[in-house]
C-alpha cells in the first residue's frame, strides 16, 4: 500500500480504518502531501507482513494494534515519530529492524522473530518477550524507557523469557519510569548477559529467576541503578549496583545476590540506606569481595554469605544480621525548627527547642519533638517527596 503525491487532493484528508482487521505487505507513506491522516478505532488492528514507512507530515492517529509478521528477515520500521497508539506485536519467523526511534504507547510484545532496534531509541509501557518461542533481541546502543502512563496500569515492565531467546544486549540502556513500580523480569531455563538497568519508579522490583544445567553459568548485569526504592528475589550477578540514601531495598528470603561493586552509602542530609530481608528471621544473602565498608546503613536480617566480614560504620543494627562487623549510631533527641520544610534537611533539625539547625535528618533509633518553637506559622507543613519513608523512635507533638 502506498500513499504518495497523487493520493490527495487536498489538505487534512483523512484514511479511516473502517473494518476490524485490516492487513498489507508494506505501507509507505513516502511523498504523501497535504498533511493527511491515517485514523481508526482501538479495536481494529492492522496486520503488515513487511515493511513500513511513516512520514512527518501526517498525522497517526490509528487508535487500534500493529500485529507486524513475516517470514522475511529484512523488514524496516521507520515511525519518523509517529506514535502507535496502543499494542505492537512482532510475531513470525521474519525479523524487523528499526531506522529510526519507536513510540508504543501499550504493550510492545516481542513474540517470535528477531527484533534489531539497530542503536535507536525505544519508549514502550510494557516490553514483553514471554513466549518460548524463538527469538532473537539485538539492542546495540538503544536507550529502552518502560514508562508507566498511569492511565490503566500504575507500573511498567521489563519481562524476558530466556528459553529459545538469543539476547545481544550490547551497551543499551533500559529505564524503567513512573508509576508505583517498574518490574525488570528474567526467567527460564538459559542465562543472559544484560548491561544497565535504571530504576527510576518508587519501587524497583530486580527480579531473576533464570537458571542454568551448567552451574558456572550465570545470569549477568553490569550495571543495576537504583533511584529510588527497590527489591531483589531471585538470584543475580551484578557488576555494579547503586542504592540511594534515604531508600529501602528489600531482599528475598535465603536468595543471593552477587555484587562486584555495591555503591550503598547513606548520608547526613539523605538519611540512611535500609537493607531489609523481606520475612523477619529469614535472611536474605549477598556475596561480595572481602573488605567492604559502607556508611549509615540499616541493616535487618541480612547476611554476608560471602567476603565477610562487611563493615558498617555509623549505621543501625536491626538485628538477625550475620557477617556484619556494625558500628551503631547514637540514639539522639530531635527538635523540628526553621518553620515548614523537606523532613530530609538537616537545616530543620536539632539538639536543641528551637536552636540551631544542621542535625543528620532522623533515623529509626531518634525521637523527634515537634513543640512551640519548631514554628511562628499558623500551620506548620512537613513535607517528604519522592517516595522516601520518614523515620524516627518516637514522634512527639
Amino acid at each position: 500500500v502506498c500513499f504518495d503525491g497523487n493520493s490527495f487532493t487536498g489538505g487534512g484528508q483523512t484514511v479511516t480504518v473502517n473494518v476490524e482487521n485490516a492487513g498489507c505487505r508494506n505501507m509507505d507513506w513516502t511523498g504523501a502531501t497535504g498533511n493527511p491522516d491515517f485514523s481508526g478505532p482501538f479495536d481494529h488492528q492492522i496486520l503488515v507482513t513487511g515493511s513500513l514507512t511513516f512520514i512527518e507530515g501526517m498525522n497517526h492517529d490509528f487508535a487500534g494494534n500493529y500485529v507486524f509478521t513475516s517470514e522475511n528477515t529484512d523488514n524496516l520500521i521507520t515511525s519518523a515519530r509517529q506514535h502507535f497508539n496502543r499494542h505492537v506485536d512482532f510475531d513470525g519467523g521474519g525479523g524487523w529492524r528499526l531506522t529510526d526511534s519507536l513510540y508504543v504507547h501499550k504493550n510492545l510484545n516481542f513474540l517470535s522473530g528477531a527484533l534489531n532496534t539497530n542503536d535507536q531509541p525505544v519508549n514502550t509501557e510494557f516490553f514483553l518477550a514471554r513466549t518460548t518461542q524463538q527469538r532473537t533481541l539485538i539492542l546495540g546502543d538503544s536507550y529502552i524507557r518502560t514508562v508507566s502512563r498511569e492511565e490503566e496500569f500504575f507500573f511498567t515492565e521489563f519481562w524476558l523469557n530466556t528459553e529459545n531467546l538469543t539476547l545481544d544486549a550490547g551497551t543499551s540502556t533500559i529505564e524503567l519510569i513512573g508509576g508505583n513500580s517498574g518490574r525488570f523480569q528474567t526467567e527460564g531455563p538459559n542465562t543472559v548477559d544484560l548491561n544497565v538497568i535504571i530504576y527510576s519508579t518508587a519501587i524497583g522490583q530486580h527480579l531473576d529467576f533464570t537458571y542454568s544445567q551448567d552451574e558456572t553459568e550465570e545470569t549477568t548485569f553490569d550495571s543495576l541503578i537504583f533511584n529510588f526504592s527497590g527489591d531483589f528475589s531471585g538470584e543475580s550477578k551484578m557488576n555494579y549496583v547503586y542504592l540511594r540514601p534515604g531508600y529501602t531495598y528489600f531482599f528475598a528470603r535465603e536468595s543471593i545476590q552477587t555484587i562486584t561493586e555495591l555503591d550503598a552509602n547513606g548520608s547526613c542530609g539523605q538519611g540512611l540506606i535500609s537493607l531489609i530481608s523481606y520475612e523477619p528471621d529469614f535472611r536474605g544473602k549477598l556475596e561480595l569481595p572481602p573488605g567492604q565498608t559502607f556508611t549509615r546503613l540499616l541493616i535487618r536480617d541480612v547476611e554476608i554469605s560471602e567476603g565477610a566480614p562487611a563493615t558498617a560504620t555509623s549505621s543501625v543494627d536491626g538485628g538477625g544480621n550475620t557477617g556484619w562487623t556494625i558500628s551503631e549510631e547514637t540514639s539522639r533527641t530531635l527538635f523540628w525548627v526553621g518553620g515548614s520544610g523537606e523532613w530530609y534537611d538537616e537545616t530543620h533539625w536539632s539538639l536543641t527547642s528551637g536552636g540551631a539547625g544542621g542535625e543528620c535528618v532522623p533515623t529509626p533509633i531518634d525521637d523527634v519533638i515537634v513543640d512551640g518553637n519548631s514554628t511562628s506559622e499558623v500551620q506548620l507543613f512537613l513535607e517528604n517527596p519522592y517516595f522516601r519513608a520518614a523515620t524516627c523512635h518516637n514522634l512527639e507533638v
